[in-house]
């Protein structure tokens, strides 16, 4: 016959190990659903990103050296700026395009802001041109990652 502290202990064991099994479960699902959440973000933030950078990888192949841009490209309060110790919870592809983009546009950013007496000024001006086309072509796999883990 077996004791009634084997059941005791059992049934001690049983619950802990279930309750461990549900949190982890539960802290599983939440991180999914927070993963998607963000990619879904990012996608809104890309698709109307994408339009800018369209016109502007046009202007340039329209007009050449002779496109000047004066608006801002990409600002501090975009997602990415918000957002950026999350995008390591995505796939590393995923992260990989994010980060490359993202830094497309920040370079962009950077050499925008020189002054046209600048005498780096021309210098400054092609790599934003390079760093918008760059950003321009790197969208649609960017669209399909993020459709990808937004559930799309």
């Amino acid at each position: 016959m077996v004791p009634s502290e084997f059941f005791s202990v059992l049934g001690t064991i049983l619950g802990g190990l279930i309750g461990y099994l549900s949190a982890r479960l539960l802290w599983q699902t939440q991180m999914k659903q927070q993963r998607r959440n963000l990619a879904r973000a990012f996608l809104l933030e890309v698709r109307q990103l994408k339009r800018m950078l369209q016109s502007y990888s046009n202007a340039f192949e329209s007009l050449g050296d002779k496109t000047l841009i004066e608006a801002p490209i990409y600002g501090r309060d975009g997602l990415y700026y918000s957002t950026q110790k999350e995008i390591c919870a995505f796939s590393p592809d995923l992260a990989e395009n994010l980060y490359t983009f993202y830094m497309s546009l920040m370079e962009a950013e950077r050499a925008r802001q020189v002054k046209k007496d600048n005498i780096f000024f021309k210098f400054h001006a092609e790599a934003v041109r390079v760093a918008i086309v760059k950003a321009n072509k790197s969208v649609p796999n960017l669209e399909r990652l993020l459709a990808k883990e937004a559930g799309e």
